[in-house]
């Protein structure tokens, strides 16, 4: 049965910055992923988590649904982490690595980080941090997570069992080594000349800094470069008529009338 959880970010001086607020929904998408990953092995699909409400008033907050059971072991599992250094039930160890990052953030423009469902509410402190590291060891070297990575493709390599080509981070200019198969050689090779942006999708190794290190690749598909998108000019040229030959102000007046039916 599905379930919501809601995710309650408290700024320090009631004021939370976007990068503080999106940095912490995002490890907890991916603390609920995890877990929800590591019960579902040979027992049915991951679960889709939806997005059904936001705020953005003072504290700000977002609530996702998905599966209920879940969402009750991770709350669990991170009431279970702040008071004693064991191991929750399904939570390997890159989700111990995004608890205790995600109450890094703590140190970062956030007061307190609540996450609610029903009559259940988990409140992560430094506790989880400290706990987190006795339990997988302090700063663990490594750990995995299945990824979407952004950048330019270069560094064709076929040394190794298995080619690679490094994609750059466009914002730190940092190489993230993907290992891809054999029979996207000459692909990789013509992609590689053109200077090619690209995503990549696949299990990505992260090092303790959260930085991504290196890629098994699954697919990769080029990104549009900005011109090669259709451009303004472009769209008038092609006379694109959405109304039908109606005027704008009766196509919209009849739209509105038409969902009001």
């Amino acid at each position: 049965m599905d379930k919501q959880i809601t995710v309650r970010i408290l700024g320090k001086q009631d004021c939370v910055t976007a990068d503080s607020f999106l940095d912490a929904v995002e490890n907890v998408v991916a603390i609920l992923d995890g877990v929800d990953r590591e019960i579902a092995k040979e027992v049915r699909p991951p679960t889709q988590w939806r997005i059904t409400a936001m705020a953005m008033h003072s504290p700000p907050e977002i609530t996702f649904t998905g599966t209920g059971s879940v969402i009750d072991v991770v709350l669990d599992g991170l009431s279970q982490i702040e008071t004693t250094a064991k191991r929750p039930k399904f939570f390997n160890d890159m989700v111990m690595a995004k608890a205790k990052h995600l109450v890094g953030l703590l140190n970062n423009g956030i007061a307190g980080i609540e996450l609610v469902s029903g009559k259940k509410t988990a409140r992560p402190t430094q506790h989880v941090a400290a706990n987190v590291d006795i339990v997988v060891g302090e700063n663990p070297k490594f750990y995995a997570s299945e990824s979407v990575i952004d950048g330019r493709l270069e560094q064709l390599s076929v040394h190794g069992q298995h080619p690679e080509f490094c994609v750059y981070d466009p914002m730190t200019d940092e190489p993230v080594r993907c290992v891809f198969k054999e029979d996207s050689i000459r692909e990789v090779v013509e992609l590689i000349t053109r200077r090619a942006r690209v995503r990549v999708w696949g299990m990505t190794k992260y090092n303790a800094k959260h930085k991504a290190v290196s890629v098994d690749v699954e697919k990769f598909e080029v990104i549009p470069e900005q011109t090669d998108l259709p451009q303004m000019a472009d769209l008038h040229r092609a006379k694109i008529n959405i109304t039908g030959g109606v005027d704008s102000t009766t196509f919209i007046r009849e739209q509105r009338d038409g969902d009001q039916d």
